[in-house]
């Protein structure tokens, strides 16, 4: 069995036998570059995926169900602090708004990306959301008969609201941002590890490809191989276009993970700090016996939206709401209610809803870009997943045919 296995080593220790050895070493080498292009594509497109289709979104949707449960007890308390049927507009509005979140909760409920943690805090915002509306639905009845119930219903609601639905909105937040954040660190380091796999596979097919041009060179006294040349030159331009595609798609996804999502989340905070000040001027208004804690959420709630994105504009609507205050310390209700819920320019809900527009234009703004640069990785990849197996099999045909004449030259 040695002898034999000698016999067969000695057998490729001459010319023909090295470029033998030198064209399986370039379909290897061919073949282990094809794989570590898949490789890293697919876990490139993996990650642009995960974070850009399905772990963003899950984020964004549980920031936009936080920012409208603001914005569904301040349309509630809009409408109550109006006389029965006064108010209609701010009717529409909340059953608007409770729809949208009944969508939004469901599409959560579709897209459960981080385990049960993510499932509890989605079941207790479906439920607490109908324990609320029946509240609401109460005090509506009660308000309607001119019954000081009323106001005990809508005690009960926006205490339901504060106390474990915003909470809950706010843990299914961190569980979706504690998970991006957890599948963007994996992402990013089995990146590094496909990058370093494709340098080295086309590092070593290089080094082949130019070691046996260098022996046919010294060994016949030949000048360029054709074959080799090309398919050198071939290799290098691939191996330099694949890492540039690899770090460009990467590139992407850590602009649209790093500098436009936070944007995005900060915006969608904004929007909910302003529609609980918003939500608790009208509380403050209408739950006259305890008019201090309506107040102190207030200026709780303004210093979150101070510290926020577009904070300037909403500098009209804090005037008005001193408008509004000195209106009702100094007796006049009717007046105050009435700049609180009209929407003309210099009262409180034309204001709001010019805040709130300058939000949603920069929203759409920094969603557009984060989607062009998640769409942009992914068209990348599209492009280089093609190319990966035709540039391997071009490599190992031109090596066969530049290797070929010279082996076969031996065989006379």
């Amino acid at each position: 069995m040695i002898d034999k296995f000698k016999s067969l080593v000695a057998g490729y220790r001459n010319t023909p036998g090295y470029l033998k050895v030198a064209l399986v070493s370039v379909w290897v080498g061919a073949a282990l570059l094809f794989l570590m292009a898949t490789i890293g594509v697919s876990e490139h497109r993996s990650a642009l995926t995960t974070v850009g289709k399905k772990a963003a979104p899950s984020v964004i949707n549980a920031q936009f169900i936080r920012a409208s449960l603001a914005e569904l007890d301040s349309h509630a308390a809009n409408e109550l602090i109006a006389k029965p049927g006064d108010n209609m507009k701010a009717t529409k509005a909340y059953e608007e708004k409770r729809q949208a979140l009944a969508r939004a909760l469901a599409t959560a409920a579709e897209n459960i990306t981080f385990g049960q943690r993510e499932r509890e805090q989605i079941d207790t915002l479906t439920d607490g959301l109908t324990i609320y509306h029946e509240h609401i639905t109460r005090a509506r009845k009660e308000n309607e008969r001119g019954r000081i119930e009323a106001l005990a219903h809508y005690r009960h609601a926006t205490e339901l609201m504060h106390e474990t639905l915003m909470p809950a909105a706010d843990a299914l937040d961190q569980v979706n941002s504690a998970g991006i954040e957890s599948t963007y660190s994996q992402m990013r380091s089995v990146s590094r590890a496909t990058l370093i796999a494709l340098f080295t596979s086309g590092g070593f097919l290089l080094a082949v490809l130019v070691a046996t041009q260098v022996f046919l060179l010294r060994r016949t006294r030949r000048t360029i191989n054709p074959g080799l040349a090309a398919a050198s030159v071939l290799a290098a331009l691939f191996l330099a276009y694949s890492g540039f595609m690899l770090l460009h798609s990467s590139h992407q996804l850590a602009v649209a993970k790093q500098e436009t999502f936070p944007q995005i989340s900060m915006l969608l905070r904004a929007r909910g700090a302003a529609s609980e000040a918003k939500g608790q001027e009208s509380g403050w208004l209408l739950d006259r016996p305890q008019p201090d804690t309506y107040a102190t959420a207030f200026t709780q709630s303004v210093e979150r939206v101070k510290a926020l994105p577009q904070s300037d504009k909403f500098v009209e609507f804090l005037n008005v709401d001193a408008q509004i205050r000195q209106l009702e310390l100094a007796g006049d209700h009717h007046k105050a209610v009435a700049l609180s819920i009209g929407k003309d320019p210099g009262e409180a809900n034309y204001a709001f809803a010019s805040y709130d527009s300058a939000l949603q234009a920069a929203f759409d703004q920094q969603q557009t870009e984060f989607q062009q640069r998640i769409d942009s990785g992914l068209y990348d990849l599209r492009l280089f997943g093609v190319m990966a197996p035709l540039v391997a099999l071009a490599i190992a045909v031109l090596v066969l045919l530049g290797l070929r004449p010279r082996i076969a030259e031996y065989n006379v």
